[in-house]
């Protein structure tokens, strides 16, 4: 049954994750008697949705203005006592080299492996192309840094030099809720995964999960590969490449293991009908770099499972009401 039947009604919040407030800002400054080049973080996770959520380490390229190579590159451990602006930690030591500027580039995680996504680097002078591959579990971030040119010291006094990561991917998160309807003749819902091992989930399928991006460009911009139709599933919320979806490379979303109770017995427990985004639903069907999309699902009694069924018609269902009564007023007098 196409479209669920209207079965769903999807309500989509954007919020735009990517300007200042919302990065995570890393400052390289001399050290005061060496002018030994640092790293420490400025912002404070509590208070700001930051680039680097998780706190992963990092790597940094630099090179000097003139140069024809790479002056370094080293991965950069976060400090856990970020609101402090303590100082991260990196193997061996660089140093300003002297007042001729030095270019910085930056991206996280640092780690080539599956699990970041970041599947080869190449970073051949002057350029810095990565290849990434979604994640399975679709649950880690990916930041590039604002390349940035600052001049170097001589008097070991601070020169600090900001990096700006900004995300590379579209973050979105699900939440199921059923009808005003549905609630207030008592029906219920399970809770979202992972709540429990009955919470639902919901599956996300999207034309592209792979492509290559530059780390050196000042606006990156992804180059995809092949469509492959790549679903992600048991959980409520994904990092995911930016994209544009159509007709013929659609985006679905599946709601599984939905648990619908009534008078604290179960009524209906399994998967929906997959349900395709429509053009209307998210802008332009595009989902942007660095927006993170907030979408309810409402669960209406027109619903169906993955069987195409329909899971409230086939209850029969009472409701009643006291008419208010007709007055007639009766004289009697008493004989």
């Amino acid at each position: 049954m196409n479209q669920m039947k209207n079965s769903f009604i999807l309500v989509t919040a954007m919020i735009m994750i990517c300007s200042c407030t919302n990065n995570e800002i890393t400052e390289i400054n001399p050290n005061s008697q060496r002018s030994a080049i640092g790293f420490k973080t400025l912002r404070n996770k509590a208070s700001t949705r930051i680039a680097n959520e998780n706190r992963s380490t990092y790597m940094v390229y630099a090179t000097i203005d003139g140069s024809s190579d790479w002056y370094f590159n080293t991965v950069v451990t976060p400090n856990g006592d970020e609101t402090a602006g303590s100082i991260d930690s990196y193997s061996g030591e660089y140093y300003w080299p002297g007042t001729t500027d030095v270019q910085f580039y930056a991206y996280c995680p640092a780690v080539v492996a599956d699990t970041s996504g970041i599947t080869s680097v190449t970073a051949t002078y002057p350029d810095i192309t990565i290849d990434y591959t979604v994640p399975t579990n679709a649950l880690t971030d990916f930041t590039i840094a604002t390349p940035v040119k600052q001049a170097g010291t001589t008097d070991g006094t601070d020169k600090a030099v900001a990096l700006t990561f900004n995300h590379m991917l579209s973050k979105i998160k699900f939440t199921a809720v059923l009808s005003s309807d549905l609630t207030s003749a008592g029906y219920k819902l399970n809770g979202p995964y992972p709540t429990g091992d009955d919470g639902y989930s919901i599956t996300l399928t999207v034309p592209y999960n792979s492509g290559t991006i530059s780390a050196t460009a000042d606006s990156p911009t992804w180059s995809y590969g092949s469509v492959t139709n790549t679903a992600y599933s048991n959980n409520i919320g994904y990092y995911f490449l930016p994209q544009t979806y159509s007709s013929d490379n659609p985006c679905t979303i599946q709601l599984k293991n939905v648990i619908i109770t009534y008078d604290n017995v179960t009524f209906f427990s399994g998967d929906l009908e997959t349900y395709t985004l429509s053009s209307t639903d998210i802008s332009n069907s595009t989902f942007l770099m660095g927006t993170y999309y907030e979408v309810t699902i409402t669960i209406t009694d027109t619903a169906d499972d993955s069987g195409d069924d329909p899971i409230f018609n086939g209850e029969i269902q009472f409701s009643s009401n006291i008419a208010t009564w007709d007055q007639e007023p009766v004289d009697i007098t008493q004989p």
